[in-house]
């Protein structure tokens, strides 16, 4: 990838094949002094480094299947449902003061 700054490092992706699924490596270069500045091997991440990498996969529904990508899709369609549900009962509650203040 080209860097966003003539100051920015490049950032060249790298796959390869462990036990059948593909794993990616960046590896951040350089080009003024021609140097390698760091390498991101998911086989060299601690512990917290990977369960923070996972977190990636989780909230855009990637990495675990169909079944959990339609469930990360539907939930997002919570807050949505959350306003209208929420604004309906207040509108409700609203309604039914004003019925009982004229009754």
């Amino acid at each position: 990838m080209y860097p966003a700054r003539p100051d920015a490092p490049y950032r060249v992706n790298l796959t390869r094949v462990d036990d059948g699924a593909p794993v990616r490596i960046a590896v951040f270069v350089d080009h003024w002094a021609k140097r390698v500045l760091e390498v991101r091997d998911p086989a060299t991440l601690t512990g917290l480094d990977k369960f923070l990498a996972m977190q990636r996969g989780l909230h855009v529904g990637a990495n675990h299947g169909f079944v959990w990508w339609v469930l990360v899709f539907l939930s997002g369609f919570l807050p949505l449902l959350f306003t209208v549900t929420g604004i309906t009962m207040w509108w409700l509650k609203r309604r039914n003061k004003k019925r009982m203040a004229a009754a």
